[in-house]
């Protein structure tokens, strides 16, 4: 004869037992999983957003265009600065204003690169005169005049003096409408005449 099938209570809550564990070893599974999964995905998300972040950083950003700005500003003055420079050094009619002045009774003072002796009648050895008929007193005017881009006749000799040397005069002269006074430094060039060497305009 053949096995019987068991059956009756204990039968039934025995299978209830194994069915039940074996659905409650499942959802385990299924939570660890779950568990596995979120871990993984919160980890490497959080990693990746922090790599990502770490490259960029927002603060530095200004301090690096506040530098490219500046760097312009600064060129910018300097070139102005050297073109205040320029101007005040550059010839204007081809003269060359002094910026040096000390004495408060010059206005202002120029010197000129193409000044040269006007050319005398005197023969050397050259002695100053300060006589106002000598040839010496008329060829000091000639020469103040055309220093101050004057003529004879416009000007009028107020003091003509020694300037520091035997062959260095100091030319005090004025314009006969009495507008303008000038200084003029004067040097003899042997042979070749008097030539200006400094042009100042007096209060």
């Amino acid at each position: 004869m053949g096995k019987n099938k068991i059956t009756g209570p204990r039968f039934e809550m025995r299978e209830k037992k194994r069915r039940a564990n074996t659905v409650l070893n499942t959802l385990i599974v299924v939570v660890i999983v779950l568990i596995i999964c979120i871990t993984w995905s919160v980890f490497f998300a959080t990693g990746g957003s922090k790599d990502t972040a770490k490259p960029t950083k927002p603060a530095e950003q200004p301090k690096v265009s506040e530098s490219v700005e500046k760097e312009p500003a600064k060129e910018e003055e300097e070139k102005k600065e050297e073109t205040k420079t320029e101007e005040k050094a550059e010839p204007v009619n081809g003269k060359v204003m002094v910026t040096d002045i000390t004495d408060p009774n010059v206005v202002e003072a120029y010197t000129n690169p193409s000044w040269k002796p006007v050319g005398t009648e005197q023969s050397e050895p050259h002695v100053t005169k300060f006589d106002s008929k000598s040839a010496d007193w008329k060829e000091m005017l000639q020469v103040a005049a055309y220093a101050t881009e004057l003529t004879v006749s416009d000007i009028f000799a107020q003091r003509i003096s020694n300037g520091g040397g035997a062959n260095k005069v100091n030319a005090v002269i004025g314009t006969k409408d009495r507008k303008y006074m000038y200084r003029v430094k004067l040097e003899w060039v042997t042979n070749e005449g008097w030539m200006p060497t400094l042009v100042e305009q007096l209060k």
